[in-house]
C-alpha cells in the first residue's frame, strides 16, 4: 500500500497540469485533422459535380444569335440558297445532292447561257464593233446558213489533206486501183501528225499538252472530249461483231471523204475495198502500244530535248515551225512521266517496222473520222452554232456580253482591280515558298489578269485575235479557229517563267485556305472570272 502511494505520488510529481493540457490539445488536433481530411475527401465529388455542371451550362447555353440581315439582297440570297437544297436527302449519304439537288437545276435551266450568246451573235454586224466581234458574228451567220454549209462543206477538204501531208486518196487504194503513186515522196508520219496537231488541235499517235506553263508534256494521245475514233482510242477489240461494227464505221467515213473530194472517181467494188482498208487500220491499231499501267505516273524523270529519241525531236521541230519564241531548245528540260516515256519508246519502235502506206492509211482514217464527226455539217440548231463560236472565240463573246450588260464595265473593272493586289498579298504572305515559286506565282497572276482584261479593252482583244482569219465557209472558219486556239496553246507554255502555280485553283486548297475567308472568296472569284469570262 505504501509502495502504490509512492508510485502515484511520483507520477503526480512528474505530470504537471501544463503537460496534461498539451496532451489534450494534441488529441483534439488529431481529431480535427482527421475530420478535416474526411471533409476534404467528401468535398471532391461535390466540386467535380459543380465543375461538370458549370461546363454543361456554358456549352449548352445558346449563343447570342448573329445579326439578322433583312435587306432585299440577303433575303433573295437566302431564298436561292434554300431552293438549291434538297432536304429530302440525307447529307451523310449524298452531300452534293443535299446542297445542290433542289430546284437550283430547274431554275438554272431557264437561264440558258447559249440563248444570250445566240442573241448577241445574231445581231447585225456593225463597223463600230471591234474586229473580233465582227468575226464572231460572221462565223455564227455562216454556220447558221445550212444550205451553204452543206454545199460548200467538203469543197476545201483536199487542200487540208495536203496541208496535213496526206494524199487526197490513200496510197493503199491507189495501188489497188492501179493508179499512179509518187514513189519518190515517201510518207513522213512524224511531220503529218505534227501538222494535224497544229491545225486541228488533235493528237494523233503522239500526245502533247502545252497548257502547263511549267513544262511541255509528251506522251499518250488522250481522247478528245466529245469525240471518239473507234479504232484509235477504244480498248483492243476482241469480239467479232464489235470489230465488224468498228470497221464499217471507219469505212463509211472514208467513203464519204473520198466521194466529197472527187465525186467523179470511179472505184471498182468500192464498199468492199474500203471495208478491207478498215480492217487494215484495225490491224495496225492492234500493234500500237497501250498506255502503260505497270509504270507509275508519279515518277517524273527530267529529260532534255537533245536526249529525246530523234523521232520525237523531229516532231517538236515540225510542231513549232514558225513559232521560234516557243520552240523548245536542245537544252530545255522536259518532264515526262515514266509511263508516257515507255509509250513513246514502244511507239517509235513499232512504227519503224511498219509499211509507210499502212501508217498513212491509219492517220488518213483518223483525220477523216474527226472531220466527219464534227458538227460543221450536222449542226441543226442556232444554239449549237453559238456554242461552236463560243468554243473558238470565248473572249470575244465575253466582250459582247459585258458591253451589253455593263456598258461602263464598272462592276467587272472593280472585280479585276481587287483580285490582282489581293492575290499578290496572299502569295507574299506565304513564308514557306521559295523565291522562284513566289516570283513565278506573281507572274502567273499578272498574266491571268491580263487575259481577263481582254474582255474589257477592245485594243487588247483585237491584238489577241490579229492572226485569226474568218471569212470562208463554215469548215474553213472552224479549222482556222481550231488552228488559232492550238497555236496559242503551243505558245503559252513559255508565257511565264519559273516554278508557278495557278492561284485560281490552288487558293482553294491548303495552305491558302488556312489564311482566312478572304483568300477563299478571292480564290472562288478567280475561278469564276477566268472560267466564265474567257468562255463567254
Amino acid at each position: 500500500m505504501v509502495k502504490e502511494n509512492h508510485r502515484d505520488s511520483t507520477s503526480a510529481r512528474y505530470t504537471s497540469p501544463h503537460e496534461a493540457d498539451v496532451k489534450t490539445l494534441c488529441k483534439q488536433e488529431c481529431v480535427r485533422i482527421v475530420n478535416s481530411k474526411r471533409c476534404r475527401y467528401a468535398l471532391i465529388p461535390l466540386v467535380l459535380f459543380l465543375t461538370i455542371l458549370v461546363i454543361y451550362v456554358i456549352f449548352d447555353y445558346p449563343p447570342e444569335p448573329p445579326p439578322f440581315c433583312a435587306t432585299a439582297a440577303c433575303v433573295r440570297t437566302g431564298w436561292n440558297l434554300k431552293q438549291s437544297m434538297n432536304l429530302q436527302v440525307k447529307p451523310c449519304d449524298d452531300f452534293y445532292s443535299y446542297v445542290c439537288g433542289g430546284n437550283w437545276t430547274k431554275l438554272s435551266d431557264k437561264r440558258k447561257p447559249g440563248n444570250e450568246w445566240q442573241n448577241l451573235l445574231a445581231e447585225n454586224v456593225s463597223q463600230s464593233d471591234p474586229k473580233p466581234v465582227r468575226q464572231a458574228k460572221q462565223m455564227f451567220n455562216v454556220c447558221t446558213n445550212r444550205g451553204n454549209r452543206i454545199v460548200e462543206g467538203y469543197g476545201k477538204l483536199e487542200g487540208y489533206y495536203t496541208r496535213f501531208g496526206l494524199p487526197a486518196i490513200p496510197t493503199v487504194l491507189k495501188r489497188s486501183e492501179g493508179w499512179a503513186v509518187e514513189e519518190d515522196l515517201p510518207f513522213d508520219w512524224v511531220d503529218s501528225v505534227a501538222q494535224i496537231r497544229r491545225s486541228l488541235g488533235l493528237n494523233v499517235l503522239i500526245g502533247i499538252d502545252a497548257a502547263d506553263t511549267n513544262r511541255l508534256v509528251l506522251g499518250y494521245p488522250d481522247l478528245p472530249k466529245g469525240w471518239d475514233y473507234p479504232t484509235s482510242y477504244r480498248p483492243k477489240i476482241e469480239h467479232v461483231s464489235q470489230l465488224l461494227e468498228t470497221v464499217q464505221i471507219v469505212a463509211t467515213n472514208m467513203i464519204q471523204v473520198a466521194v466529197a473530194i472527187n465525186p467523179s472517181w470511179s472505184i471498182t467494188d468500192r464498199e468492199n475495198k474500203f471495208e478491207n482498208m478498215g480492217y487494215q487500220i484495225q490491224d495496225l491499231h492492234r500493234l500500237l502500244p497501250n498506255k502503260s499501267t505497270t509504270v507509275s505516273d508519279e515518277d517524273q524523270p527530267i529529260i532534255s530535248v537533245q536526249d529525246l529519241d530523234p523521232t520525237l525531236q523531229r516532231y517538236l521541230n515540225s510542231l513549232f515551225t514558225d513559232l521560234p519564241d516557243a520552240k523548245p531548245a536542245p537544252t530545255d528540260r522536259l518532264q515526262i512521266s515514266s509511263s508516257n516515256l515507255q509509250y513513246l519508246k514502244d511507239l517509235t519502235k513499232t512504227l519503224a517496222s511498219q509499211d509507210p502506206d499502212q501508217i498513212e492509211l491509219y492517220i488518213w482514217g483518223v483525220v477523216s473520222t474527226f472531220l466527219l464527226q464534227h458538227r460543221f455539217i450536222h449542226v441543226g440548231l442556232e444554239s449549237d452554232c453559238a456554242d461552236q463560236v463560243r468554243q473558238l472565240m470565248g473572249p470575244a463573246i465575253s466582250y459582247m456580253a459585258i458591253e451589253a450588260n455593263n456598258p461602263d464595265n464598272a462592276s467587272v473593272e472593280v472585280m479585276l482591280q481587287r483580285v490582282r493586289p489581293e492575290l499578290k498579298q496572299t502569295i507574299l504572305a506565304i513564308d514557306w515558298m521559295d523565291e522562284p515559286s513566289r516570283n513565278g506565282s506573281l507572274t502567273t497572276i499578272n498574266a491571268k489578269i491580263e487575259v481577263l482584261e481582254r474582255v474589257l479593252n477592245a485594243s487588247k482583244l483585237e491584238l489577241y485575235y490579229k492572226e485569226l482569219d474568218v471569212g470562208g465557209n463554215n469548215l474553213e472558219n472552224w479549222i482556222n479557229g481550231l488552228g488559232f486556239v492550238s497555236k496559242n496553246k503551243l505558245k503559252s507554255w513559255r508565257s511565264t517563267s519559273g516554278s508557278q502555280w495557278d492561284p485560281s485553283a490552288t487558293i482553294l486548297q491548303k495552305p491558302f485556305r488556312d489564311l482566312g475567308l478572304d483568300s477563299l472568296n478571292l480564290g472562288s472569284l478567280g475561278v469564276t472570272l477566268i472560267g466564265e469570262l474567257l468562255s463567254g
